[in-house]
């Protein structure tokens, strides 16, 4: 009897299946439906709301470049202390684009988390109606 040449025991194989199984379900569950248009939907608002980030951010830059320009165009004895303050401004300005989106986000986010929420609920419901129409049937 060549022990090498056994195949391993029925157990072991079911359970290397069973994991292999979990596995996929898993990276299937994580992925999720491709089609999901509440998923789709909010992908839109995410990126709407990253857009309006990135054109104030841009409308800053723009705003601190134009008088920095000035500033450097007419020096003047306090033109150091205005080109302090013209940057001080644009962190500011642009601290608060990223305030503004980080609070979008987060309503979107709590409005997503509601709606998902609700689709659980409804497909509990649904299922629960099922199965009280299916033992009503059976007797």
């Amino acid at each position: 009897m060549n022990i090498c040449r056994t195949s391993p025991p029925n157990h072991t194989r079911r359970f290397r299946i069973a994991v292999g199984m979990l596995f996929f379900a898993g990276c299937t569950a994580a992925t999720g439906p491709a089609s999901d248009p509440l998923r789709a939907r909010y992908d839109d608002m995410t990126a709407e709301i990253s857009m309006r980030e990135e054109q104030c951010t841009n409308q800053a830059a723009a705003k601190a470049a134009d008088e920095l320009s000035r500033i450097a165009a007419a020096p003047d004895a306090f033109a150091e202390l205005s080109t302090r303050s013209t940057k001080s401004d644009y962190y500011w300005d642009v601290r608060r684009c990223q305030t503004e989106a980080y609070r979008e986000n987060e309503k979107l986010s709590a409005n997503e988390r509601a709606d998902y929420g609700r689709e659980q609920q409804q497909a509990r419901d649904h299922a629960a109606l099922m199965a009280m129409l299916l033992s009503s049937g059976s007797h």
